[in-house]
């Protein structure tokens, strides 16, 4: 699966700004669950209904509207940003060294600040050390 995170950003910039919350309404036998705008206790307004039918029951809804909140823009936002950051970290990380082999292999860096490729033998500071 490849992640849009441009259509990503551009939905959630367009959306209704989180963060959201889950909003319950009693209705005589029937309750409503909504999600709203704000935090529990805050609430500033109601952005959709999640429905119970055939296919989903009263705990299917509530799992549904939980995940719809937790999902709003400003964590959509976050999370496309993290995974940029993450994904220049990893360029960077491999592209100092030319050998196509850390490409598939991985490396992590010693306490001497040294890259290890995991196919080599070690750092060369840590080995003069010994």
């Amino acid at each position: 699966m490849t992640i849009d995170l441009e259509k990503l950003e551009t939905l959630a910039k367009a959306a209704t700004p989180g963060p959201w919350a889950v909003d319950e309404e009693c209705l005589a036998d029937r309750g409503r669950l909504y999600v709203a705008k704000g935090s529990p206790g805050n609430l500033r307004g109601r952005i959709l209904e999640v429905f119970m039918n055939c296919l989903v029951r009263d705990e299917g809804r509530a799992r549904n509207a939980a995940i719809i909140a937790a999902a709003n823009p400003a964590a959509i936002l976050e999370l496309c940003a993290e995974v940029r950051r993450l994904r220049e970290s990893v360029d960077k990380l491999l592209a100092h060294c030319p050998d196509p082999e850390c490409f598939t292999c991985g490396e992590a860096v010693c306490p001497h600040g040294e890259p290890l490729h995991f196919h080599h033998d070690g750092c060369p500071s840590c080995c003069e050390a010994v």
